[in-house]
């Protein structure tokens, strides 16, 4: 099933990420189980909500690998 195939190509990335020690906002757990009240009616792409969430926890993902100052 797509949640199925979506879990598995997911964790692909996040050991990818731990294995290179590179710093991963992971939409996935943020979004699951669907949050649709962050989505377009389409169902997949943020709206202005689920935009205002991404930013915020990229925001504080760049503050805590100090990726900026």
């Amino acid at each position: 099933d797509l949640d199925g195939i979506m879990h598995s190509q997911s964790q692909i990335v996040r050991d990818f990420a731990a294995e290179s020690h590179w710093p991963l906002l992971d939409l996935c757990k943020i979004m699951y189980p669907p949050r649709y009240e962050l989505l377009l009616e389409d169902g997949v792409h943020l709206n202005a909500a689920g935009q205002a969430v991404f930013a915020e926890k990229m925001y504080k993902l760049l503050q805590k690998n100090v990726l900026f100052s």
